[in-house]
C-alpha cells in the first residue's frame, strides 16, 4: 500500500480501478452521504439485460448493466432482502426481506404492491413462467402463492384443497430451493431432508422424490429446455437429474468434500453452461449434460451469495460476503468489472485526525478507508486479526490504530507500513479499546471482566484492573490522561488511576446497564447512557448527576461529545439520533439513522456527525456546529 502521511492521517492513496459510487440515492433527511452499501445478497438481470438488481441489507440497488452505474435504490424494506426475482417480461421485480415482507415493484412506473398476509420468513421463492404467480416456501406454513398483478394470496395452484399434503410437507422439512420448469407444469423443491421433490402444478401434488444428496438441498434449477434439473447441496455436490424419469444422470463433487457447501445453481440462457457456487468462494462452470468442470472463476475471497447470467450469455454477475459484486466474462472467465462497497455491518469506525477519512475494520478482516465528505471508498486492504472486530481507536499521532477482537487479542495496525502486531493477555473476547492522550498506553476491556493497560512501545502488559462483574463494554481516558473510566453491563462506571491501579470512584448505581460513555473535551463531565430515555452528565469533581432527556420510549445506546463540548449526540436502539445542547438540554437536531444505532462520532471540526447501524452503512449527518 502506498505510504500514508501519518501525522495528520491524510490518506494519499492510489484508488483502485473501481466503479464510481454515487451516494445520493434515498438518503435520510439531514444526511450528507452514505458510507457503504450494506451487504449484497441477491443479483438478478432484467429480461432485456439492461438492468441488474442487487438485493441487500438497505434495499434494492438498480444498476445500468452496460455502464455499471447505479440508477436507483428501492428502500421500502426495513430488513435485509434475501430473495429477488424479475418477472419473465422484466417489468416487475419481486423483493422479499427477512421479516417476511414482500413487494412487487413496477420497474417502469416505480409503483409497488405489497403481498397480502405474507409476514412469515420465506426460505425460497419462484415466479411462474407466465409471470402471473409468485410461489414462496415459508418457515412454518409450507408453500403459498400470490397473484403478481394484485398481490393477493391465491389458492396454491388454484386447487380447492389449496395446500400440498401436510404429511409430505412434514417429511421433506424446510424448502430451501424452488424452481418452475420452463412450461410451468412442474415445480421442483430443494429440501431440508436431502431430497429434491417434483410437484405437478396441474394436479397440485407431489409426483417424484429424487434421492441421492447427503445434505440439505439449497438450490434447484431447470435447463431452458426442461430436460435437466440441477440441484446443489451442503454435501458439496451438484447433481443432474432427468425430471421426467426421476433418475440421476451425472454429478459434480467438490474435492474438499465435507468442507464446502454448494449454494447455487444457474443455467445459462441457452443451456450450454451450468454455473454453481460454494462456500469456498469459487464459481464453477460445468457441462450441463455431464457435470464435468469446464472452468473455475476465482477472485472472491469468501462465500458467494448469488450468481446470475446476463441474457446475452456474455457476462456472469456474482455477489459475495467479501463486499463486492463482480462481473465475469463467460468465455474467458476474466473478472472484467467490480462494484465495491457491499461490506455489510461495521461494528465500529473512527475518524482520522484531519477528518478527511473514516476507517472501518470489517468483520471479514477488511480495513476500509472512506472519504469523510463524499462517503466514497478510497481503499480496502486485508487485516490480520482473523476474528470479529468490536471496537477501534486511532492513536493521537495518527500513525496506528488498535482494534478489539473476539479472538482474545488487541491488534495494533501501523498505517505507514501495514504491519500488525497483537497484544495478548485477555482470557475472553476483547470488547473495547482506547488510547491514552499521550499515545503511550492502550486500555482494553473484555468479557473476562478485566481492564488491561498496554505499553504501546513494547507491547507489554503494564497493569490490570478488576472489579466489574460482567462484560466490560466501554473504556475511556480522561482528556488529561489521569483517569480511566470503564463501563460494564451490570455495574456502575468505575474510575481508575492509570498509574497506581487504584479505584477512585463509582458513578451510577450497581446493576445498571451502561450502554456507552464519553468524557467531555474539558474533562469536567462524564456522560453515560443506558437502556432508557435519559442521559446522565456526571460532574467529575462533585459526582453530581444532571439529566438530559430524549424522547420517551427510546433507549440510549451510544453517545459522543462535539469537539467544543457544547453538544452531545445520542444514538438509540430505535434508530433515532438526538443532538442536544449540553448547557440548555434543548434538542438541536434529530435524525433517523436505521433500525438501531451502534455508534456516533463527531468529525474533528464538529460539522459532521457519523453514525452506524446493523444495516451495514454509516451515515454522515450535517450538524453545522
Amino acid at each position: 500500500m502506498k505510504k500514508l502521511i501519518a501525522l495528520l492521517f491524510i490518506l494519499s492513496i492510489t484508488t483502485p480501478a473501481l466503479i464510481a459510487q454515487p451516494h445520493n440515492f434515498a438518503l435520510p433527511e439531514g444526511a450528507k452521504a452514505r458510507i457503504g452499501k450494506g451487504n449484497a445478497y441477491e443479483v438478478e438481470y432484467s429480461a432485456d439485460g439492461l438492468r441488474l438488481a442487487v438485493g441487500g441489507s438497505i434495499g434494492v440497488w438498480i444498476y445500468d448493466a452496460i455502464t455499471y452505474q447505479p440508477i436507483n435504490l428501492l428502500t421500502k424494506h426495513n430488513s435485509p432482502i434475501h430473495h429477488l426475482a424479475f418477472s419473465p417480461d422484466g417489468i416487475n421485480l419481486v423483493s422479499i426481506d427477512t421479516d417476511g415482507f414482500a413487494y412487487i415493484w413496477n420497474t417502469i412506473t416505480g409503483q409497488w404492491t405489497q403481498l397480502k398476509n405474507s409476514r412469515i420468513y420465506k426460505l425460497s421463492m419462484a415466479i411462474s413462467p407466465d409471470g402471473k404467480t409468485l410461489v414462496a416456501a415459508e418457515m412454518t406454513r409450507g408453500i403459498r402463492s400470490w397473484d403478481m398483478a394484485t398481490g393477493e394470496e391465491i389458492p396454491f395452484f388454484d386447487k380447492s384443497n389449496n395446500r400440498i399434503n401436510p404429511v409430505n410437507r412434514n417429511r421433506i422439512g424446510r424448502i430451501y430451493g424452488l424452481a418452475f420448469s420452463p412450461d410451468g407444469s412442474l415445480l421442483a423443491t430443494g429440501n431440508q431432508h436431502d431430497t429434491v421433490n417434483l410437484i405437478d402444478t396441474v394436479a397440485g401434488k407431489y409426483i417424484l422424490v429424487l434421492q441421492g444428496h447427503k445434505g440439505h438441498v439449497n438450490s434447484v434449477a431447470f435447463s431452458p429446455d426442461g430436460n435437466i434439473l440441477a440441484s446443489a447441496s451442503t454435501d458439496g455436490s451438484v447433481r443432474l437429474w432427468d425430471p421426467h424419469k426421476g433418475m440421476q444422470e451425472a454429478a459434480f463433487q467438490v474435492k474438499k468434500h465435507g468442507m464446502t457447501f454448494m449454494t447455487n445453481v444457474r443455467f445459462s440462457p441457452d443451456g450450454s453452461l451450468l454455473a454453481s457456487t460454494g462456500s469456498d468462494a469459487n464459481i464453477y462452470l460445468l457441462d450441463p449434460n455431464t457435470a464435468a468442470p469446464k472452468k473455475t472463476l476465482t477472485g472472491h475471497t469468501i462465500g458467494i451469495n448469488d450468481i446470475a447470467f446476463s441474457p446475452d450469455l456474455r457476462t456472469l454477475a456474482s455477489s459475495s460476503w467479501d463486499g463486492s459484486v463482480r462481473f465475469w466474462e463467460v468465455v474467458t472467465g476474466k473478472n472484467t468489472q467490480t462494484i465495491q462497497g457491499y461490506f455489510g455491518e461495521f461494528r465500529c469506525f473512527a475518524w482520522s485526525l484531519d477528518g478527511k477519512t473514516i476507517i472501518t475494520p470489517h468483520l471479514i478482516q477488511t480495513i476500509c478507508y472512506w472519504d469523510g465528505t463524499t462517503g466514497e471508498l478510497k481503499e480496502s486492504i486485508t487485516g490480520n486479526w482473523g476474528s470479529t472486530v468490536y471496537d477501534i481507536a486511532v492513536a493521537p499521532d495518527g500513525k496506528t490504530f488498535a482494534v478489539a477482537t473476539s479472538g482474545k487479542f488487541v491488534y495494533v495496525h501501523n498505517i505507514e507500513t501495514d504491519e500488525t502486531y497483537r497484544l495478548s493477555g485477555h482470557k475472553d473476547r476483547v470488547l473495547c479499546v482506547a488510547y491514552s492522550p499521550d499515545g503511550k498506553t492502550i486500555a482494553s476491556g473484555g468479557a473476562d471482566h478485566f481492564v488491561h493497560l498496554w505499553d504501546t512501545d513494547t507491547g507489554e502488559l503494564k497493569r490490570s484492573f478488576s472489579g466489574h462483574y460482567a462484560n466490560i463494554t466501554n473504556v475511556a481516558f480522561s482528556p488529561d490522561g489521569k483517569m480511566i473510566a470503564s463501563g460494564s453491563r451490570n455495574s456502575a462506571v468505575r474510575l481508575w488511576d492509570p498509574e497506581t491501579g487504584e479505584l477512585k470512584d463509582n458513578f451510577g448505581e450497581n446493576k445498571v446497564v451502561v450502554s456507552d460513555m464519553a468524557f467531555s473535551p474539558d474533562g469536567k463531565t462524564l456522560a453515560t447512557v443506558k437502556s432508557s430515555d435519559t442521559v446522565s452528565l456526571w460532574d467529575m469533581e462533585t459526582g453530581e448527576n444532571r439529566k438530559l432527556w430524549i424522547d420517551k420510549g427510546t433507549s440510549g445506546s451510544c453517545i459522543a461529545f462535539s469537539p467544543n463540548g457544547n453538544l452531545v449526540a445520542v444514538g438509540t436502539e430505535q434508530g433515532l439520533i438526538f443532538v442536544i445542547d449540553v448547557g440548555t438540554g434543548e434538542l438541536r437536531k434529530q435524525f433517523v439513522g436505521g433500525r438501531s444505532i451502534h455508534a456516533v462520532a463527531f468529525s474533528p471540526d464538529g460539522k459532521t456527525l457519523a453514525s452506524n447501524s446493523p444495516k451495514g452503512v454509516i451515515y454522515l449527518w450535517d450538524v453545522g456546529e
